[in-house]
């Protein structure tokens, strides 16, 4: 089944992350004055379906990311 980051019931048990992508979750979106997380570090969220683009360039949780951050989807630590 394909993930489909608005849809729960396609969302996996469990999901492996660096720790900088689990860390920078946490500061998603950006707020001003806020930490800054690379661009690259977004893309690669963006690609696991943790974040989404939207039209005005800034990325945001999805609900699948929203889970993952609130620890209901099991984060394994990956090096």
């Amino acid at each position: 089944m394909t993930l489909k980051p608005h849809d729960p019931s396609t969302f996996p048990t469990e999901i492996r992350l660096s720790k900088e992508l689990s860390d920078a979750l946490w500061y998603m979106p950006q707020a001003i004055g806020g930490r800054v997380i690379p661009m690259d570090v977004q893309e690669q969220m963006a690609g696991l379906g943790l974040v989404v683009k939207l039209p005005d360039g800034r990325y945001t949780p999805t609900i699948f990311g929203d889970q993952v951050r609130l620890g209901r989807i099991r984060t394994v630590q990956q090096d």
